[in-house]
C-alpha cells in the first residue's frame, strides 16, 4: 500500500494520539510508583519522556522552572546515565537522542552540522543554541568554522541535559527560534559526592573523567571536575586525532531566600576535522548505491597522516613589493577550542518578587587547521598534463624556461623519492588555516511577581557585547595520493617550471581575510503565566531586540606572489592589501510566544502553541553582503502522558520561513548566497513501553521499548530557478531511533543490555536537489553492569554493522551531482567503534 506524505502524516499522528489516549485512560487510576520504586531507565534515551513529571528550566520564563508535563511545548531531558549509555562522540552527537533534531557528526568531535526538523539549513548549526545553566555559551549560535557545540565539551560535571524547539525560548537569551539545549551543571550542594571514570576504546582512546562536590562550610558548597583524553581515532591520523582536557569548578552559597553561584570552565581540545572523501556511486543518479573508492576504505581511511601533517604555503601581509612570506601549519591542531568561561548566578526572593540574574564571560581561541576536499581524483599522468597546458599558457614561464613543457616528474614530499606510477590516483586537497579569536559578555536579568492568584508576570532584559577577529587563509590545494595516510607529491615539469611548491601546493590562497567584528545586542521581554483553572494554564510573551554591529573588513587584491616565472603555483593568489573598509549594521526585530496546556485527565496533558521568531544577521552574513532578517512562524501542538507501563510525547508542527540566507563557499573561494522562503509540516514522537513485570520483585519492568524521531516534509516556496519547489536540503522526511533494553539479574548486580537501530531516509545535500544522500540504517549495542560498592562497568559499540552511509555531499561545488564515472565526494559515517568504561562513585 502506497501512502502520500499527507496520508502518512495523518496516520502517524492518529496512531500516536490513540496510543497516548488509550494508555492514559488505562493508567488514570494507576499513578506511577513513588521515586524509591520508579522503573529503571534502561535505554540510551530510556524514553527521556519517562520523567515527564520532573522540573525543567529550558524555555521556562520562570527561572525556577516548571513541571515538564505542564509545559506548553515539547521538551526532551537526558539524565547522566542516559548520556553515558548513548556514548556520544561529542556534545553535538548527544542530540541524536532528541526527536526533531538530525545530527551529522561525520566531521569528528568538532564542526558538526545540526538540523532542526523543518528548518532550512545547508550546514553548521545556526538554529541550535547551547546553554550552560540557562545562558548561551556564545550569543551567536553559529559562525563560519564555529558553532556552540564546538565550544562545549561533555564530562561528568553535567548532571542533566534539556532540549526544546521553539516555544517560549524565542523570548529568552539570544531568542533562538530553533532548538535550545541547556546543560545543567552539578554543584556541591545539590550533587554531593564524587566519581572517577576510566574509558578506553577503538583508536587507542584513553580518557579519565572526575567529579567531586562537598559542603565547604555552613552555607557554602563547592565542586571540581573535568577530563583528560587522547585518541588516535577510528580514522587513524597517525597522530592524536582528539587530544585535550577540561577543568570545571563551582562555588555555591545559600543566602536568605536565595542562592548565589560562581562557576568556571577551562577547555583546551584539539580535534581532527574530516571532510568528504572520494566514493563510487552506482545505480540510479536519483537514488545511488555507495561503494568505497579503490584503495581507500570509506569507514576508516583518512588523507591525514605524518606525511601531510606539517605544511608550508606562501602568503604575504600586503602588496609591498616584497617576496611572499610563508606560513607553516600543523594539522594536528585541527578544529579545536581553547576557551575560558566564567559565570555568576544570583537568585533572590524579596516580598513576593523573585529576582534572577545570570551573567557570563567567554574568551576563546578557536582555530581550524584542516584539509578541505573539493576536487575528485584523477591519475598523476592526467594531473601532469593539465599542469603542462597551464604552464605553456603563461608566456613568461615559457620564455624563462626556454621552451614549452611536454611532461613532468613527481617526487614524494619530505623524502624526495621519485614517484613514477603515472596511473596512481591523486587528488588536490585544500589546506585551510582559520583563526578565530573571540570573546563575549552576556547578562540576563528577570523579575517575577504574582499579580493575582494563579497569574504571574515576568519581565526581563538580555544584554550581550561580543567580538570576533578572523584571519583566514583558504585554498592552498595540496597534491597527494589517494590512499590511507596520503603521500603529498611535488611536481616539476621537464622544462624546469615548478608546477607545485616543495610541499606539493598546487594553487595559492584564494580567500584571505583579516576582519574585526564588534556586536552589541539588547533585548527586553515580558511574559505572563495564568493558571485560569486547575487544569488550564496559558502563557503569553513578547520580546524586542536591537542589534548593532561594527567592524572592519580587510581589503584584498589578486596578484602573483612569486617573482620567479619558473614557479606557477602562486599565480592568482589573494592577499591582504594592508587597508580595510568599515562595516556597520543596525537593526531590530520582535518575537511573540503564546501557548496553552490543558490536563485532560491524570497524567495526560495536551498543549498547543504559536511563536513568531527571528534570526538577525550575523557577522558572516554581513561580510557576505546579506542584511536579511529571517522570520520564523511555528505552530506546535500535541499530547504528553505517562503511566505505570508507558510514557509518550507526540507533537505536530508547522513551520514557515521568510528570508533565510544560505551561503556556499566553493572550492575556488567564490561565495554564493541564496535567499529562500520555505515551509514544513510534520510530527515528532518520543515514547517507550515497559510492558510487564518479571517474577523478580527487585527489578520492576526490566523490558523497555523506546522509540523517538520525526516525520516531516519541507519545501522551498521561493529562492529562484532550480530551488523553488525543491525539498528542503539535508532534511530526511523520516528518521527514528528504536531502542530495546532488558535488565537481567546476576549474582553480582543488575546487567542492562540495550541496542539502538537508527534509520534515516534519503535527503538532498544541496538546495538544487542534485546531490542525493541515500537512506541508511545503523545498529548500536551496549551493556552496563552495576557492581557492589557503587561501581559500574559500561560497554558500548556504535555502527557495529559497518554501514556505509554519508551525511554530506560535496559542499564545495554548486548544482552538481554524481560526477562522470560515478566518482563523487561524500562524508561517510565512521566504521564500527567500541568503548569500555569503569566508574566508581563515592
Amino acid at each position: 500500500m502506497n501512502l502520500s506524505r499527507t496520508q502518512a502524516l495523518m496516520l502517524s499522528v492518529s496512531a500516536s494520539t490513540l496510543f497516548v489516549v488509550v494508555g492514559a485512560a488505562q493508567a488514570q487510576d494507576a499513578p506511577p510508583p513513588p521515586p524509591s520504586q520508579a522503573p529503571v531507565a534502561t535505554a540510551p534515551e530510556a524514553a527521556a519522556n519517562a520523567t515527564v513529571d520532573e522540573v525543567v528550566v529550558v524555555g521556562s520564563v520562570n527561572p525556577q522552572g516548571q513541571r515538564k508535563l505542564a509545559t506548553g511545548y515539547a521538551i526532551t531531558t537526558v539524565n547522566e546515565q542516559q548520556l553515558h549509555n548513548a556514548a556520544p562522540s561529542s556534545s553535538a552527537d548527544l542530540l541524536k537522542v532528541v526527536p526533531g533534531i538530525f545530527v551529522e557528526t561525520t566531521s569528528g568531535v568538532s564542526g558538526p552540522n545540526i538540523e532542526v526538523r523543518g528548518f532550512p539549513t545547508t550546514g553548521d548549526a545556526p538554529f541550535v543554541t547551547f546553554q550552560l545553566d540557562s545562558l548561551p555559551i556564545f550569543p551567536t549560535p553559529s559562525l563560519s568554522f564555529l558553532d556552540n557545540s564546538t565550544q562545549f565539551r561533555l564530562d561528568d560535571t553535567i548532571k542533566r541535559t534539556e532540549a526544546t524547539i521553539g516555544g517560549p525560548a524565542v523570548l529568552l537569551g539570544n531568542g533562538q527560534p530553533g532548538a535550545t539545549v541547556n546543560f545543567v551543571q552539578k554543584n556541591g550542594e545539590d550533587d554531593p559526592g564524587g566519581s572517577l571514570r576510566f574509558t578506553t576504546g577503538t583508536g587507542s582512546l584513553y580518557r579519565v573523567d572526575g567529579y567531586y562536590g562537598a559542603k565547604l562550610a555552613d552555607g557554602w558548597y563547592g565542586s571540581v571536575g573535568g577530563f583528560y583524553r587522547t585518541d588516535d581515532g577510528v580514522r587513524d591520523t597517525q597522530f592524536p586525532a582528539d587530544q585535550g582536557y577540561q577543568f570545571v569548578g563551582t562555588l555555591t552559597h545559600d543566602i536568605e531566600d536565595g542562592r548565589i553561584q560562581l562557576y568556571g570552565r577551562v577547555t583546551h581540545d584539539e580535534n581532527a576535522f574530516f571532510t568528504p572523501i572520494p566514493l563510487i556511486a552506482t545505480g540510479s543518479s536519483s537514488s545511488p548505491t555507495l561503494h568505497g573508492f579503490p584503495g581507500f576504505n570509506p569507514l576508516t581511511a583518512t588523507f591525514y597522516g605524518n606525511a601531510t601533517r606539517i605544511v608550508t604555503f606562501d602568503t604575504t601581509p600586503g602588496l609591498n613589493g616584497a617576496a611572499p612570506g610563508s606560513k607553516t601549519v600543523d594539522l594536528s591542531k585541527g578544529r579545536g577550542t581553547d576557551n575560558h568561561i566564567i559565570g555568576f548566578d544570583f537568585d533572590k526572593s524579596i516580598d513576593g518578587f523573585d529576582f534572577s540574574n545570570k551573567l557570563s564571560y567567554i574568551d576563546e581561541d578557536a582555530p581550524t587547521i584542516a584539509q578541505f576536499t573539493g576536487a575528485t581524483p584523477e591519475t598523476l599522468g592526467a594531473f601532469i598534463q593539465s599542469e603542462v597546458a597551464a604552464a605553456n599558457a603563461i608566456p613568461g614561464a615559457v620564455t624563462a624556461a626556454g621552451r614549452p613543457a611536454t611532461t613532468g616528474t613527481a617526487r614524494a614530499v619530505g623524502t624526495g623519492t621519485p614517484f613514477t606510477n603515472l596511473n596512481q590516483q591523486v587528488i588536490q586537497i585544500g589546506v585551510w588555516d582559520v583563526d578565530k579569536k573571540l570573546n563575549a559578555f552576556q547578562d540576563e536579568a528577570r523579575i517575577s511577581h504574582e499579580i493575582f492568584h494563579g497569574n504571574t508576570l515576568t519581565g526581563g532584559v538580555y544584554f550581550t557585547d561580543y567580538h570576533d577577529h578572523d584571519v583566514w587563509f583558504l585554498g592552498n590545494n595540496q597534491l597527494m595520493t589517494v590512499q590511507n595516510n596520503a603521500q603529498p607529491l611535488a611536481v616539476t615539469l621537464d622544462n624546469g617550471v615548478q608546477a607545485t611548491s616543495p610541499d606539493g601546493i598546487v594553487s595559492p590562497v584564494n580567500t584571505a581575510l583579516d576582519n574585526h567584528y564588534d556586536g552589541r545586542n539588547v533585548a527586553g521581554f515580558i511574559s505572563d503565566t495564568w493558571r485560569i483553572t486547575e487544569k488550564l494554564k496559558v502563557d503569553a510573551g513578547f520580546r524586542y531586540e536591537h542589534e548593532d554591529v561594527n567592524g572592519t573588513i580587510g581589503n584584498t587584491a589578486t596578484v602573483n606572489l612569486s617573482s620567479n616565472p619558473l614557479a606557477i603555483y602562486d599565480n592568482g593568489a589573494q592577499v591582504q592589501t594592508g587597508t580595510s573598509s568599515p562595516l556597520h549594521y543596525s537593526g531590530s526585530a520582535t518575537s511573540i510566544a503564546v501557548d496553552a496546556n490543558y490536563q485532560f485527565m491524570t497524567h495526560l496533558n495536551g498543549f498547543v502553541g504559536y511563536n513568531h521568531g527571528y534570526a538577525l544577521p550575523t557577522f558572516d552574513d554581513l561580510r557576505s553582503g546579506v542584511r536579511q532578517t529571517t522570520y520564523v512562524d511555528q505552530v506546535q501542538g500535541g499530547l504528553k502522558a505517562f503511566g505505570t507501563f508507558y510514557a509518550a510525547d507526540v507533537t505536530g508542527f508547522y513551520n514557515k520561513f521568510q528570508g533565510q540566507p544560505t551561503t556556499q563557499l566553493l572550492a575556488d573561494g567564490t561565495q554564493v548566497t541564496f535567499i529562500t522562503d520555505s515551509q514544513a509540516e510534520g510530527v515528532e514522537f518520543d515514547g517507550d513501553i515497559r510492558p510487564f513485570k518479571p517474577f523478580d520483585i527487585d527489578l520492576l519492568r526490566p523490558l523497555d521499548l523506546a522509540i523517538s524521531g520525526d516525520y516531516q516534509h519541507g519545501t522551498y516556496s521561493s529562492g529562484g530557478a532550480g530551488i523553488q519547489g525543491n525539498e528542503v536540503a539535508r532534511q530526511p522526511d523520516l528518521q527514528f531511533r528504536f531502542t530495546p533494553s532488558y535488565i537481567v539479574a546476576t549474582p553480582v548486580g543488575p546487567l542492562n543490555l540495550f541496542g539502538t537501530v537508527t534509520h534515516v531516509n534519503q535527503r538532498w545535500a544541496d538546495l538544487q536537489n542534485t546531490q542525493p544522500l541515500p537512506a541508511y540504517t545503523t545498529v548500536d549495542v551496549g551493556a552496563s553492569l552495576d557492581l557492589p560498592h557503587r561501581i559500574q562497568l559500561l560497554f558500548t559499540g556504535t555502527n557495529v554493522t559497518n554501514a556505509l552511509a554519508i551525511t554530506e555531499g560535496n559542499s564545495r561545488v554548486l548544482g552538481s551531482g554524481v560526477a562522470t564515472g560515478g566518482v563523487f565526494l561524500g562524508r561517510p559515517l565512521f566504521g564500527a567503534s567500541y568503548q569500555f568504561s569503569a566508574v566508581i562513585k563515592f
